[in-house]
């Protein structure tokens, strides 16, 4: 276990009042019951930890803040400060990081291993804050594990009631470099992050600082060289003031150093020639290591290597740590460490690390799997890199960390030639912890890259195998015409060599052109399949072919056909067909008129996802659910499912679409506005790319209701606009259209009936002919137009179909019927909005002004003042009034807990 570095560096706290308040205030929000994530980022040696400890030792009487875990450069075993956090807790992880032995398995098995785990892990630390509240700090948080990372989404976005602060330190130049950590940063700004960015010291603290390190006043004439030269870095400063210091604090001559490294580097060539060699042995180990390990790399007595390290400690490069009862040595600094290693020779670093590693294979048992990989990759072995790599990146797929997975396979890879059978199973291997982890801007590209070595080495299977994953892929990134080509090529590819599998890329291929409308496709594609195939083919085109009828308005053909897509998917018993099956069962009985019919399908697909163990599905299934509640009124239940789906942490664009689309709308509803991982307007274009008409009329929809709602015209005719013009039939999007009819400009008013007119009229889908007679309704004068929408309405809600029922309402500004509709449903934050019977009031002023709004956000960016004011044109001064305008209305005093989530709550 890693030692704990809790006591390192007593020197006095100084500065950081604000950045101290601003954890303050996050604490108690914590304390409050409500999981709280800070990340205090800034360069090497700026006090992170100083601050974090600082907060730790002045909230211990109330808090339990002891579960302090380290993520270290060179390890990437899954979990690994989680492990060292539950162990100072006393809790049971529920496995060992480094010991899995069960066979690495795809799809159901795999997912629901990988959400139940999550679940356990944070339900014990949430469990264990409701005792007292619980500061648990990551240390060196841009070094973590992704399934570190992916347990901090949980913990965030789950918005369970609980009473834990997680603190991440993190270096500003790993979020500035991009990658997984700068990714999961983002996501979790918009779910309430709050990012506490250290800048410089003020000289006046440095000043501070430096005397109260040193045992006598130091001279004013080093004060400011140190000053100068430690740009307001204090760990600069302090290693600055002890290059000047002797062993009684006099000082013995005046800095010239320029930089940590100058001061580090001249310290350690002070050192004897062989105690260099130690502490460069341990460097490779990395900033923690086995004191036995570095004796044996340095071919020295543990009494010889313990005499270094006390020489090294005299020197200010080493101190001894305790972690519990035992105490160790490390490098006093993550950066001593680096500057250290950095003064090796490329071939002296290759044969320790190679050393290391051979120590580590004699020693570990095989459970230090991901260190070994790393010192063989670092000692160029080649063999041994490869071999580890895979074994280190299977052992992280059985415990789910899919994307350490795929990053011990990046680096495996690269060890085998292009055109050779290895590579191409190991790029299967990359593409499908990628795909597995859902970092959808590499998983297309990666499984092209696993297709074309597959075509070079003439495997027809396994390319087709992985144009399908392409094409599901292509769906999940809302790309559905590249998903319709990839399975199309699929079935061309395979032809006659297996049938079956033609017919399922066939099936996939009219699934994609019925979701685009092109109905026209589907029914040649449906007519070239003669062969029966299993249930779960015959399930999966019959639920096309009932697609298909929704477009020709054969409305009981296409339910009779939903009948008996779910037997067949039943039969087959395989639970993604299952899903499928019944989402667009769900779809085609909502647009039926069947709502209530509906979302018990959705309920079917949800519970099947869930079962099955897909994670990605269920999420989906899950706001599909939500969605269909919402229209039958059951706002509590929607709020619920919206959150489960949420923790999931599935964020591929099709999720985000369905989840911006329900959270738009329990944001209008509800008091509390939900979490978000992608804003609305991003979620729009992902909903314009798939060019499917259900994605775009739910979401467009759902957009545009909450700008009305907000009085928010302008917004709501531009989303209008973009959407119906994108539109290329109406079926599926038929309340988007009759929006369009209603609040549109003239163009998109004319483009609504045009398109509302090539719905079919006999035998259509109930919600279409009630939303088609409705825009017909508003050419009428105000008075006939008013009761007609009211009567429309009242069919509306006998379906129930809330938000048509909503809408029309809306449009006639019926204010004492539209509150009823809220208050029956419990649309408390909604009922508020309306105003008496005479009619809707406008809304009361925003939180923010316009200005204010601007400042807001870029306050979120942690943007000085000064950086402000030039990008909005502004004096500093008046930037500084905007700013304590801004922290009065949303009720904070410090500038560092402003985040987008807040301004998205209460602007």
């Amino acid at each position: 276990m890693v030692p704990n570095l809790d006591q390192v560096g007593a020197e006095r706290f100084v500065g950081r009042k604000d950045e101290l308040a601003a954890l303050f205030e996050s604490f108690e929000r914590a304390a409050t019951a409500r999981t709280t994530v800070v990340a205090v980022s800034g360069e090497a040696g700026i006090g992170k930890s100083r601050l974090v400890r600082e907060l730790c030792d002045r909230v211990a009487p109330r808090a339990e803040t002891n579960a302090v875990g380290h993520c270290l450069e060179m390890v990437r075993t899954p979990f690994f400060p989680f492990a060292e956090v539950f162990h100072k807790l006393g809790l049971d992880l529920g496995f060992d990081v480094t010991q899995i032995t069960e066979p690495v398995a795809r799809g159901r098995t795999q997912t629901e291993k990988h959400l139940r785990r999550l679940q356990g892990m944070a339900r014990s630390l949430l469990d264990a804050s409701l005792k007292k509240p619980l500061v648990v700090v990551i240390e060196d948080a841009h070094w973590a594990d992704a399934a570190t990372l992916g347990l901090l989404e949980h913990l965030v976005i789950s918005q369970t009631h609980s009473r834990l602060m997680v603190i991440l330190t993190v270096r500003s130049e790993a979020i500035e470099r991009g990658g997984a950590f700068a990714r999961v940063l983002s996501r979790l700004r918009n779910v309430g992050l709050v990012t506490i960015r250290l800048g410089p010291l003020a000289r006046a603290d440095i000043a501070m600082l430096l005397h109260s390190a040193a045992l006598k006043p130091v001279p004013r004439q080093a004060v400011e060289r140190i000053k100068a030269l430690s740009e307001g870095n204090p760990l600069f400063a302090g290693e600055l003031l002890r290059a000047t210091l002797d062993d009684d604090g006099q000082i013995v001559r005046q800095p010239a150093y320029a930089s940590i490294r100058a001061t580090v580097i001249d310290r350690f060539y002070q050192l004897r020639e062989r105690d260099q060699h130690v502490l460069v042995c341990a460097s490779v180990v990395g900033r923690f290591f086995d004191l036995q390990l570095v004796s044996e790399l340095a071919e020295r007595s543990l009494d010889e290597t313990l005499t270094a390290f006390r020489r090294a400690r005299n020197a200010q490069l080493v101190h001894e740590v305790t972690n519990g009862s035992a105490t160790t040595i490390a490098f006093r600094h993550a950066v001593f460490s680096e500057i250290i290693y950095h003064e090796l020779l490329e071939l002296e670093a290759r044969e320790l690390h190679a050393q290391i590693a051979t120590y580590l294979e004699r020693t570990s048992d095989g459970d230090r799997l991901a260190e070994i990989a790393y010192h063989w990759s670092r000692a160029r072995n080649h063999e041994k890199a490869l071999d580890y790599n895979i074994r280190a990146g299977d052992n992280a797929m059985r415990l789910t960390a899919f994307e350490d997975a795929a990053r011990c396979y990046d680096e495996a890879i690269t060890y085998v030639d292009s055109g050779s059978v290895a590579y191409a199973e190991l790029a299967e291997k990359r593409a499908y912890a990628w795909y597995s982890a859902g970092v959808a801007e590499d998983t297309g590209s990666l499984f092209s890259d696993a297709l074309s070595a597959y075509e070079k080495i003439g495997r027809r299977e396994k390319v087709v195998e992985m144009l399908l994953f392409l094409s599901r892929q292509a769906w999940n990134d809302a790309e559905t015409a590249e998903g319709y080509r990839h399975a199309t090529r699929a079935a061309q590819l395979i032809g006659d060599a297996n049938p079956s599998l033609r017919d399922y890329a066939m099936t996939m291929a009219a699934t994609y052109a019925a979701h685009l409308g092109q109905v026209g496709e589907v029914e040649r594609i449906l007519d070239a399949m003669t062969i029966p195939g299993p249930p779960e083919i015959a399930a999966r085109t019959t639920d096309t072919a009932a697609i298909v009828r929704v477009h020709r308005g054969r409305v009981d053909d296409a339910l009779r056909l939903c009948l008996q897509a779910q037997e067949g998917a039943e039969q087959s018993g395989d639970a993604d067909v299952l899903v499928r099956v019944y989402s667009n069962s769900a779809d085609i009985n909502a647009a039926c008129g069947r709502r209530r019919e509906s979302a018990d399908l959705w309920h079917r697909a949800y519970a099947a996802a869930e079962a099955g163990g897909y994670i990605g599905r269920m999420a989906y299934a899950g706001l599909g659910y939500a969605a269909a509640l919402l229209d039958c009124g059951d706002i509590a239940q929607a709020n619920a499912l919206y959150n489960i789906a949420i923790e999931t942490g599935v964020t591929n664009a099709s999720v985000a679409i369905q989840a911006s689309a329900v959270g738009a709308l329990l944001h209008v509803f509800v008091d509390a506005a939900p979490p978000v991982f992608v804003e609305a307007d991003a979620a729009l274009e992902l909903a314009l790319r798939s060019k499917e008409p259900i994605r775009i009329g739910q979401l467009a929809a759902a957009i545009v209701f909450a700008h009305v709602a907000g009085n928010r015209a302008d917004q709501a005719a531009e989303i209008l606009e973009r959407s119906i013009a994108a539109l290329e039939t109406p079926v599926f999007a038929e309340l988007l259209l009759l929006m369009g009819a209603a609040y549109g400009n003239s163009s998109t008013k004319s483009r609504a009936h045009s398109l509302f007119e090539a719905l079919p009229r006999d035998g259509a889908q109930a919600v279409g002919i009630l939303c088609k007679d409705a825009a017909h309704v508003l050419r009428l004068s105000p008075a006939r137009r008013n009761a007609a929408l009211q009567a429309i309405s009242h069919k509306a809600a006998l379906l129930p179909y809330i938000l048509l029922q909503l809408t029309l309402l809306e449009i006639c500004n019926d204010t004492a019927a539209l509150r009823t509709v809220a208050d029956s449903i419990g649309a408390a934050a909604y009922a508020r909005r309306l105003g008496s019977i005479g009619g809707r009031t406008h809304l009361r002023r925003p939180t923010l002004t316009r200005r204010e709004r601007q400042v807001a956000e870029l306050l979120a960016e942690q943007e000085s003042n000064r950086s402000i004011a030039e990008r909005l044109g502004l004096s500093e001064r008046t930037v500084e009034h905007h700013v304590a305008a801004v922290l009065a209305r949303l009720d904070i005093r410090s500038r560092w807990l402003i985040t987008r989530d807040l301004i998205t709550r209460l602007a």
